[in-house]
């Protein structure tokens, strides 16, 4: 059986973690990798929705298919918050969808992972998701799962 995840954030399951959002403190500054789910800085007041449709890149972590991605999304939400519909909260959801779209803007412009070519590194596109939760040895996608098992050390 297959399951699909549709590109709207509103879709994907959910699995809250209310410490996940909360700020409390800055990237590091000397990878500028985030260090946590601080949420949105001060000022910046787009809900998630306007967050997604700000960050193109989070269309392909959306949009896996297959069994696999349930558990993808659902450790994702572990590592970033709920920003999914489960989550009534509109400001934690706001926070949620930010802390992931650091997290795949990081990666997507993250020197020396695997792309098809050099040029595509900030292409604002996750590479390297294959069929049935598969992910390229040293791609963009690889990362990401590590950071939803491993959370933000894995992007030290």
């Amino acid at each position: 059986m297959t399951q699909s995840i549709s590109s709207s954030p509103s879709s994907a399951p959910s699995a809250y973690s209310p410490q996940a959002a909360e700020p409390q403190a800055s990237k590091n500054a000397g990878t500028g990798a985030p260090t946590g789910a601080y949420g949105r800085p001060a000022g910046d007041h787009r809900g998630a929705e306007k967050i997604f449709s700000d960050n193109p890149a989070l269309k392909d972590v959306l949009k896996q298919d297959g069994p696999f991605s349930n558990d993808f999304l659902n450790k994702l939400k572990q590592q970033t918050g709920d920003w999914g519909p489960a989550n009534e909260n509109p400001e934690s959801r706001a926070d949620a969808a930010y802390n992931l779209s650091e997290v795949v803007n990081h990666i997507d412009g993250r020197e020396g992972l695997k792309r098809q070519d050099s040029s595509q590194q900030g292409d604002h596109r996750m590479q390297g998701f294959g069929q049935f939760g598969s992910v390229s040895a040293g791609s963009e996608a690889q990362l990401l799962k590590a950071f939803s098992e491993k959370g933000y050390s894995a992007l030290q």
